[in-house]
């Protein structure tokens, strides 16, 4: 799953699944965990927005000033053992996916 995922991993990470009861009716999973992408308007992606840049550019500025993707924000709840990465793949569209398609 980490190679769909395109992740990187230091070690061997403990990626967890559910197995179901009765208080999750079997699914493995209870409760909602919010995944984020936050794009912050900083002077250069703002710049970048009013010159009509093209998305990837604004990605590719906003990825170098340090914004994480809803699927890197998955996967670091994966690894905290929030969710699984089943789960982020089948919530989440990578850019990979995007070339996919």
């Amino acid at each position: 799953m980490a190679e769909k995922l395109k992740i990187k991993l230091n070690g061997k990470p403990t990626f967890y699944r559910g197995k179901g009861c009765d208080s999750c009716l079997g699914t493995g999973y209870k409760g909602r965990v919010g995944l984020l992408e936050t794009l912050v308007l900083s002077p250069k992606i703002k710049s970048l927005i009013l010159e009509s840049a093209q998305e990837y550019q604004i990605r590719e500025e906003a990825r170098r000033e340090g914004m994480r993707t809803l699927r890197e924000n998955g996967v670091q709840c994966a690894l905290n053992g929030t969710t699984t990465l089943d789960e982020i793949v089948r919530v989440t569209v990578g850019d990979q996916d995007l070339d996919e398609r």
